[in-house]
């Protein structure tokens, strides 16, 4: 993975996980110096460690599996099985995943393409 991955995947997750940083800084129009700003946002999305500690990745896996368990029953009475077939992908991803025998980096893209995946699919 490059920094430049790293960096969009812990942003990805920060905001899947309900992170604001970046909406949260409410200062004027006028008085915002866009460099300075961009550079305040990619130093803290920089800080995040989901991508090299378990303490912070378990969580995001538990949300994703909560959220998969959640569209699964929304879904149970509808014919759409593409998107039922997808979220069972996803799923077995991570219920059938010994932590012990996986690396964190595997866990780590899993959790950014059930985002995206989800992102899209609203």
């Amino acid at each position: 993975m490059t920094d430049k991955n790293i960096l969009e995947g812990n942003k990805l997750i920060a905001e899947f996980m309900g992170d604001t940083f970046h909406t949260d800084i409410e200062i004027g129009s006028d008085l915002v110096d866009k460099a300075w700003l961009c550079n305040l946002d990619q130093k803290y999305y920089s800080s995040l460690f989901y991508h090299k500690s378990w303490d912070w990745l378990i969580p995001v896996t538990e949300k994703v599996c909560n959220t998969i368990e959640k569209l699964l029953d929304s879904i149970k009475e509808s014919i759409n099985e593409s998107y039922e077939e997808d979220l069972m992908n996803f799923y077995s991803a991570f219920v059938e995943v010994n932590f012990f025998e996986i690396a964190i980096e595997d866990i780590y893209m899993q959790c950014v393409s059930f985002i995206n995946w989800y992102n899209d699919n609203k």
